[in-house]
C-alpha cells in the first residue's frame, strides 16, 4: 500500500460529497450545477491518479494516468465556465469551442503526444509530458488568469456600486481561484521535475471555499 495514494483518495471522496451537497441541497442555478460537475471532474482525476500511485507496474500506471487525463482536460474549462455563470457573462461561443476541442482530445490523451512515458518518483509513478502537453498547460494558465481578471473586475465594480455583500461573495470566489491556481505545479512536474504533486491540496482548498460561499451566501 502506497501511503501517498491516501490523500488523493480522500480528496476524491470529499469532492464527490461536496458535489452532492451543493447539487441536492441548494438552488440549482447554472453556476451551482457547473460547480458540481467541476467537483466530479476533480474526483475522476484524483481516482485515476490514486490508482496510478497504487500501480505495481509502469504499464498499469500509464493507463491510469491517461484515464486521469480525461478528467484533467475539463478542469480548467469547467473552472472558467463556473466563473462566467457566476458573474452572468455570455460566453456561449467560447465554451462551444472549448468543449468541442476537449472531447476529441480525450483520444489524443491515449497517445504519447500527451504522456510520453511514466517515471517512478519517491511518491510513486508519475507521467512525463509529451510534445502536446504544453498546450494544456497554456490552456490552464490562460483560463485561470482570465478567471482572476474577471473576478477582480467584478470586485471593483461591486465596490464602486456600494454593494458590500456582493463584494464579499466575489472576494471568496477570487481567493478560491487564487488557491486553485497553485495547482499548476502538477502540470509543471510532468516535465520531469521531482517535486511532490500537491495539486490535490489546491483542489481541496478551492472546492471548500466555493462550497462555503454557495452554502453561506446562497450563490
Amino acid at each position: 500500500m502506497n501511503p501517498f495514494a491516501i490523500p488523493t483518495a480522500v480528496t476524491s471522496l470529499l469532492a464527490i460529497y461536496i458535489a452532492g451537497i451543493v447539487y441536492t441541497h441548494h438552488k440549482k442555478t447554472k453556476a451551482n450545477i457547473i460547480f458540481s460537475l467541476f467537483c466530479l471532474s476533480l474526483s475522476f482525476w484524483l481516482i485515476g491518479f490514486t490508482m496510478m500511485y497504487l500501480s505495481t507496474s509502469a504499464e498499469q500506471a500509464l493507463v491510469w494516468a491517461r484515464i486521469g487525463f480525461s478528467a484533467i482536460l475539463f478542469i480548467p474549462i469547467l473552472g472558467h465556465h463556473f466563473v462566467t455563470a457566476f458573474l452572468k457573462l455570455n460566453r456561449k461561443r467560447l465554451f462551444t469551442t472549448l468543449y468541442l476541442i476537449a472531447i476529441p482530445s480525450i483520444f489524443i490523451g491515449w497517445t504519447d503526444l500527451i504522456y510520453k512515458d511514466i517515471h517512478l518518483f519517491f511518491w510513486g509513478y508519475y507521467p512525463r509530458a509529451g510534445r502536446f502537453y504544453i498546450l494544456f498547460l497554456f490552456m490552464f494558465f490562460t483560463l485561470f488568469s482570465l478567471n482572476l481578471i474577471e473576478l477582480q473586475k467584478a470586485i471593483r465594480q461591486s465596490k464602486q456600486a456600494g454593494d458590500h455583500q456582493l463584494t464579499k461573495q466575489y472576494r471568496y470566489v477570487f481567493f478560491a481561484y487564487l488557491c486553485g491556481t497553485t495547482g499548476v505545479m502538477d502540470y509543471i512536474i510532468k516535465f520531469g521535475y521531482e517535486i511532490y504533486p500537491f495539486g490535490y491540496i489546491s483542489a481541496l482548498l478551492f472546492i471548500f471555499i466555493i462550497a462555503y460561499s454557495i452554502i453561506k451566501h446562497q450563490l
